[in-house]
């Protein structure tokens, strides 16, 4: 069950970075108004932050699913204690209990 969301969620960051790299060409095109230089290099600035959440969420779900061919998937990685379902349901690609969750 977390397998296939762990991927499911894989090929979400993955089809949100394809939209992103057509709106990075939009972005590329020469501009009419000195307006549009600023809302562009706005827009360039958040899709550089969303860039660095996605290899974040990219590294975490590829962690995760390691985890997992290990055996280790669902145990916290700092005390060693089985990780809450309700937060293995939230959040699958996690790998610290709540606990140590508020300690990150």
């Amino acid at each position: 069950k977390f397998r296939v969301r762990l991927i499911t969620k894989l090929d979400e960051v993955f089809a949100a970075h394809r939209l992103r790299d057509e709106a990075r060409l939009t972005l590329s095109e020469p501009d009419i108004e000195s307006e549009e230089t600023g809302q562009k290099e706005a827009i360039a600035d958040v899709l550089a932050i969303l860039d660095e959440k996605e290899l974040e969420d990219i590294q975490s779900i590829n962690r995760a699913l390691a985890r997992m061919e290990l055996g280790e998937y669902g145990a916290c990685e700092v005390c060693g204690k089985g990780i809450e379902v309700e937060r293995l349901e939230a959040i699958p690609w996690t790998s610290v209990c709540s606990k140590h969750a508020r300690t990150e």
